[in-house]
């Protein structure tokens, strides 16, 4: 039986797709060599097919083939090939499942959440290879609209920061793994959306990378309120958007594009303010207005500073000049197209 093994953008897509974290299963160490050996790259004529049997798993053209033997290369108008080390860190390789393929059935595995993001850190910027860290570390995923652009869906994560890290220390000499270091200490579980993501690391990177040099927060943590503050939020958790547990204060973001604001969902929100008073937290409110603004997030960041018990800092023209630079790409620098 022939064996495919995706990875970069094609294990990018995979993994962004709904469903993707229940349908496969890791491989031992040296199943996975095994496997990466065996790989091969469709004929010319069977890659038209290929791509329309990978479709059903959110797979598009072109695909990103990855195999161990340079000669098993080809150059074709739906596959792209990538040559890879045959030592793979352990926990790289994922077993899809079968798909047909002129007359036959082929064996697709995929490159895990954790080697993609290496493989990524070849194409991506690291404040992007960074984005895409929270992404497989959330409950949410960027997908192609069919328009150019991409669209939020929902997602269970895929990974975890823990696993990141302990990824990227045993990939040394894997291409793009400098750059993954980098993401994959900036991650936090949790989040739920690109936004969110922004917003925690734009507010822990350190002042020297552009950041607010914040402690990192928990994202999407529930909290159980108890008492009148149950009564008043009407709930029996909260579930606060950033939250640091240990100095009591909650962040909530609130935006347009990823909140509904009818009237009950606004009544909502005023009960879980209030109820968080009553839990003895401080809440701080961020809108997207706040946020689009560089002086008005910087206000909202040195309120939260403060609540957080951080000693304030006098940038230095360099690091005033990469706060704004940061800031600027996460709010509308340009991504690689997904």
């Amino acid at each position: 039986m022939k064996i495919i093994v995706l990875g970069y953008r094609s294990a990018l897509s995979f993994w962004s797709s709904i469903g993707s974290s229940t349908r496969t299963s890791l491989l031992p160490d040296d199943d996975a060599e095994t496997v990466l050996v065996s790989a091969r790259v469709p004929f010319r004529d069977q890659s038209a097919m290929l791509v329309e049997a990978l479709a059903s798993l959110g797979i598009h053209a072109p695909l990103e083939c990855v195999v161990a033997i340079p000669d098993a290369s080809r150059r074709m108008t739906h596959v792209r090939v990538h040559t890879h080390m045959i030592n793979l860190p352990s926990n790289s390789l994922a077993y899809v499942g079968t798909v047909p393929c002129d007359g036959e059935a082929l064996r697709v595995y995929v490159v895990t959440p954790e080697l993609c993001l290496v493989q990524m850190g070849c194409l991506m910027r690291r404040h992007e290879l960074a984005e895409l860290a929270f992404e497989f570390c959330g409950d949410y995923a960027l997908r192609p609209d069919g328009a150019g652009g991409t669209a939020l869906v929902e997602r269970p994560r895929v990974t975890t920061e823990e696993k990141l890290r302990a990824y990227v220390k045993s990939a040394e000499g894997v291409s793009g793994v400098k750059r993954a270091r980098f993401a994959a200490e900036c991650a936090i579980d949790g989040s739920r959306s690109p936004r969110e993501s922004q917003i925690a690391l734009e507010m822990t990177l350190s002042h020297r990378l552009g950041g607010y040099g914040l402690p990192r927060p928990r994202l999407n943590v529930p909290i159980t309120p108890t008492g009148h503050a149950r009564q008043v939020a009407g709930v029996r958790e909260l579930i606060p958007d950033l939250y640091w547990p240990d100095a009591k204060v909650v962040l909530e973001y609130d935006s347009d594009a990823f909140h509904t604001r009818d009237e009950r969902e606004r009544e909502r929100d005023i009960r879980k303010r209030n109820a968080y008073g009553m839990m003895g937290l401080y809440a701080i409110s961020l809108t997207r207005r706040q946020y689009d603004d560089s002086l008005q997030f910087s206000g909202v960041m040195n309120d939260l500073a403060k609540h957080l018990g951080c000693e304030s800092h006098r940038l230095t023209t360099a690091q005033q000049c990469k706060r704004a630079k940061l800031h600027g790409f996460l709010l509308r620098g340009n991504r690689m197209l997904r």
